[in-house]
This record gives structure tokens, sequence and C-alpha cells, in this order.
């Protein structure tokens, strides 16, 4: 799994993006929406504003560290990326 690339993030974008892309090293079967990676992924704590987790999880999915699947609810799933992943979220209707 490739680090992530923080340039061009703001400092806590950049350090959501490495919390989170060192949870799916430890954990590489997790997936989780925004919100519950804001609550369960992230240090007891932290407290990340949403946008903020936000901005961190589009960067992981361009970097190719996370992909994302868009649920029929609309929210987006997150997971570790697997070999020849789309960056684009999946519709799964």
């Amino acid at each position: 799994m490739v680090d992530p690339s923080v340039s061009g993030l703001d400092p806590r974008a950049a350090a959501v993006a490495m919390q989170v892309a060192g949870y799916v090293r430890r954990y590489p079967r997790a997936a989780d929406t925004c919100i519950g990676i804001a609550r369960w992924w992230l240090p007891p704590g932290s407290q990340a504003d949403p946008a903020v987790v936000l901005r961190a999880l589009e960067a992981l999915v361009r970097d190719g560290v996370l992909q994302a699947r868009r649920l029929p609810s609309g929210e987006c799933l997150y997971s570790a990326a697997g070999p020849g992943h789309d960056s684009e979220p999946r519709n799964e209707d």
C-alpha cells in the first residue's frame, strides 16, 4: 500500500490522512463511511471536523490508498484499495 501524498492538504487534513492510512494498514478489511471513519478510525478525542475528514479521504482515494463505493443512500463507503481499483466512487444499486 502506498503512503498518502499529503502535499496540497492543509495540516489537519494531512494528519487525518496519515491516521486513516495507518488504520487501513492495520485493518485492511475495514470499511466505513466518512462519519464512521471520523468516529471509529481516528484516535479517541480527535473530534475531527467531517469536512476535514472528507478532504483527507478524497486525497487517499486519489492516491490509490482507499477506494470509494457509493451506497444506495448516497453515502460513500471507504475501504483499502485493491489492485486495479477505480478511484471514482462506484454505485452499489
